[in-house]
């Protein structure tokens, strides 16, 4: 009886450390499923002169052949095959990268994230810089306090 007791205690400890490893593994993953930045692959397709002014840096995805920036600016979107990729543009300074974290999911619809775009430091009063990105619907978090504009050299 007492070599039962003793086999048990022993059984137990194995089986409780074994569930604290597998507890501390599922949150690791978790968080680095959900938490960690992915950074967004984009490739530079086009700058585009505009004759108007422009007067802040602001991006945002385009989805498909119309956007309002064709009418603000006076411009044409560059040629993209918007089944398989979306642009990104930005205006007066260049994207210099993008990242998303899966938790920061946006309330618009399936699959939609709030993306954080890093920026060049040098400032161009009349260009639009457009990119390509993989099929990702990335935007800004229009419900909550906008984050600063970050700029790095």
């Amino acid at each position: 009886m007492k070599h039962l007791i003793n086999w048990i205690k022993r059984r137990g400890r194995i089986m409780i450390l074994l569930f604290v490893f597998l507890g501390l593994t599922t949150s690791i993953l978790y968080y680095n499923y959900y938490y960690a930045p992915i950074e967004v692959d984009i490739k530079k397709i086009a700058v585009v002169d505009t004759q108007n002014t422009i007067i802040g840096t602001w991006w945002s995805t385009i989805y498909g052949n119309e956007h309002k920036i064709t009418t603000q600016y006076n411009i044409k979107l560059p040629e993209n095959d918007f089944t398989r990729y979306n642009l990104v543009f930005s205006t007066g300074r260049e994207i210099k990268r993008i990242t998303y974290r899966r938790i920061d999911q946006l309330p618009l619809g399936k699959d939609v994230y709030k993306a954080v775009p890093v920026f060049k430091k040098d400032f161009f009063t009349h260009k639009i810089f457009f990119y390509r990105i993989n099929k990702l619907n990335l935007e800004e978090d229009f419900f909550s306090k906008p984050e600063k504009i970050i700029i790095e050299d």
